[in-house]
């Protein structure tokens, strides 16, 4: 699987929907996803929903966005298949932007 790299902006306190292409080979695979800050310390995680064979959708509430400080952060994406390997298929930045 490739990994695809994705930037994202968002203000603080916005709900995040972000759809993502898991690869075909991921079907009956589960998924994780977590936003860290650079030292690596988990700030939030996002709630992953399947919706076709291939594709996952990333969300998080506004309610929880709100309380992540302003500044860029690194995401990921990870399959986990049915034997239990582990395969990370998307990295990303995300910026959150001071709530006004």
């Amino acid at each position: 699987m490739a990994i695809t790299q994705i930037l994202e902006k968002y203000v603080q306190g916005d709900d995040i929907a972000i759809t993502v292409n898991i690869g075909p080979d991921s079907v009956g695979s589960t998924c994780t996803s977590k936003i860290e800050n650079y030292d690596r310390v988990t700030v939030a995680t996002f709630a992953p929903t399947v919706v076709s064979p291939t594709e996952v959708l990333l969300s998080l509430a506004g309610t929880d966005t709100a309380s992540i400080p302003a500044g860029k952060y690194r995401w990921d994406v990870k399959v986990i298949t049915t034997g239990g390997k582990v395969a990370t298929v998307v990295i990303g930045i995300i910026e959150f932007l001071e709530s006004t």
